[in-house]
């Protein structure tokens, strides 16, 4: 077992090292949830790592969506390239998920400061293209009909 001082330099060279975002865009039509689209394109954002999932340096308490696991009725699509993905890579964590309707005012106050994050810089056009591709199925299928389900690789 690691002491205090190891676990703490543990943590620390993994919160220094480049995190990657996986995961899956999900629809639901009022019959379970399909995976439309994959998120393999989405950039390293972490001021939104941290402020919407609550990993890479931000407070985990004030994230919009922490660790919640897999969603009930996630897409099949979505769960096995999760598991796959477990197993390929022994560092795959955070597993969680968020609705539109949970995103929706924190995009809008993006929108509101010129697509700046919480650092001032600005955002990457995947990013946008997710939020802005989310908010138009939301107008269709409600914004609790739309979700992202992610995790993390380090």
């Amino acid at each position: 077992m690691l002491g205090m001082d190891a676990m703490e330099a543990r943590r620390q060279e993994v919160n220094d090292m480049g995190w990657d975002i996986s995961g899956s865009l999900e629809v639901s039509h009022g019959k379970g949830f399909i995976k439309l689209m994959d998120l393999f394109f989405l950039a390293r954002e972490y001021s939104l790592f941290g402020d919407i999932f609550g990993v890479k340096g931000r407070g985990k308490e004030h994230a919009l969506a922490f660790n919640r696991g897999m969603p009930d009725e996630a897409a099949l699509e979505t769960i096995n390239k999760y598991r796959l993905a477990v197993l390929d890579n022994k560092t795959t964590c955070y597993l969680t998920w968020i609705l539109q309707s949970e995103l929706s005012n924190f995009v809008q106050e993006i929108e509101r400061n010129n697509w700046l994050d919480s650092d001032g810089l600005g955002i990457d056009w995947s990013w946008k293209f997710l939020f802005d591709s989310m908010s138009a199925l939301a107008d269709v299928y409600g914004g609790s009909n739309v979700r992202l389900v992610v995790w993390f690789d380090f």
